[in-house]
């Protein structure tokens, strides 16, 4: 009997407490390929070791633990290499299968709107050059769909990694290149009373749209705000939840090093003086733990979601749209193509163009009067969750893995990782002497 391919997944954060998107992407990923793979999280934030749905959990508190993983694994599944963890992969020569599904070079540029130009062009320039080499290092590269993939072929040709011998053994670049869209959690949430509503004090007729996790600086709750102002009058029973989105930052501590920290006491300041806040919008600031937002999700009527016109948009859809597909809310946002056929095309709610108040205020009214009249038809959620199950998506990769098991590992040296990893590392501390020569006062 052939032995199953045994795949390492580095996480960062806890697994049971309150996660990432990138967090909450590994974990589901990891525990899918459990499927066919034997897996590990090898985790910096764990103490002891311990089984999480079936996957073995082992804490890394050292290089040389580290460097035991790597040679005991055959394949290492991750969303990033850390610098200082370039030249022990190298050298173990483990199977790297690197997964761009956040485009970091694109969202660095949105993340600091208010940074001086020229720091910002530094900054942008040290996360493409750092992507080119994690690229080189990688085996197989996972994007989440067809926009992601031609960017990352076109990166590939820059980098030389696309060449004759390539193109003639694997024209269609599917050693390459594996597309795996964004992932629906197996089943749906369990029932868990009424937390939203107990917490906020909200009625039972009360028709509430759930903004899941953290304000990032690449989306736009102010045309949020504003639709709830066309829709005070007229709609008072609409209200929008903002779930888990942090402490507010004292005034003058959110400065331009840190956008979401910005946004979101943005978005507090515009709810207040609109007159908004504890009336149809409210603010939770706890973050919750990955596996009770369930509840919060089951607790709620629909979904919201609002992104303005940008790169980050335009090439990433984000994980929190899939979360409210497994919750099977009805789901109202804002965005262009790649959103209007996420949500529109499997008809599991309403897409506005971005920055349109007006439009985004009729369409959050269309769905709760579509869901009160005659309820939400769950056959398209049910389409979609088959649609976008992890057990199908992964399916590729764990194909890839299959075919690769067994073959020869790529050992190298290390020293240009090691070069590299140096280089990078002086790079980000330059960055930061410059940005604190440059903070505002």
């Amino acid at each position: 009997m052939t032995a199953r391919p045994r795949l390492l997944v580095p996480v960062y954060e806890r697994l049971d407490g309150p996660m990432s998107a990138l967090g909450s992407r590994r974990l589901e990923i990891g525990c899918a390929m459990a499927r066919h793979c034997d897996v590990t999280f090898a985790s910096t934030a764990a103490t002891e070791p311990f089984d999480l749905r079936g996957v073995r959990v082992e804490p890394v508190r050292s290089d040389r633990q580290l460097r035991g993983m790597l040679e005991s694994h055959e394949f290492l599944y991750t969303l990033s290499i850390f610098p200082k963890h370039a030249f022990h992969i190298a050298r173990s020569g483990i199977k790297v299968i690197l997964d761009l599904y956040a485009p970091v070079a694109y969202e660095c540029l949105e993340a600091y709107p208010e940074m001086p130009a020229a720091l910002l062009d530094r900054i942008h320039r040290q996360k493409i050059w750092w992507t080119g080499q994690q690229m080189r290092m990688a085996d197989v590269l996972v994007v989440t769909n067809s926009r992601q993939a031609d960017l990352w072929i076109g990166a590939a040709n820059q980098l030389e990694i696309l060449n004759a011998q390539r193109i003639r053994t694997d024209p269609s670049l599917a050693d390459l290149i594996i597309e795996m869209p964004l992932a629906v959690p197996p089943g749906s949430p369990e029932p868990a009373g009424s937390p939203l509503r107990l917490k906020l004090g909200l009625k039972s007729e009360d028709f509430v749209f759930l903004w899941s996790s953290k304000i990032l600086a690449w989306q736009d709750p102010a045309v949020l705000i504003r639709a709830m102002q066309l829709l005070r009058e007229s709609d008072p029973d609409i209200k929008v939840v903002f779930l888990g989105i942090g402490e507010p930052a004292p005034e003058g501590k959110a400065s331009w090093l840190d956008a979401s920290a910005l946004r979101t006491r943005e978005a507090r300041a515009m709810a207040s003086s609109a007159g908004l806040t504890n009336k149809t919008i409210f603010f939770i600031n706890e973050r919750i733990n990955y596996q009770d937002l369930g509840g919060y999700y089951r607790d709620s009527d629909a979904a919201i979601a609002t992104y303005p016109d940008s790169l980050e948009t335009r090439m990433c859809l984000a994980t929190r749209l899939a979360d409210y597909i497994w919750a099977e809310l009805p789901i109202a946002v804002s965005g262009v193509s790649l959103q209007k056929d996420f949500v529109e095309g499997q008809g599991v709610g309403y897409c506005s163009p971005p920055g349109d108040a007006d439009q985004l205020a009729e369409n959050m009214r269309r769905i709760r009067r579509e869901v009160r009249s005659r309820g939400w038809d769950k056959s398209y959620f049910v389409a979609a969750k088959e649609r976008h199950s992890l057990e199908s998506l992964t399916a590729p990769v764990a194909e890839w893995c299959r075919r690769n098991a067994g073959k020869p590992r790529r050992r190298r040296s290390g020293l240009w990782e090691a070069y590299a990893a140096v280089k990078f590392l002086l790079m980000e501390r330059m960055f930061q002497a410059a940005m604190a020569r440059h903070r505002p006062d």
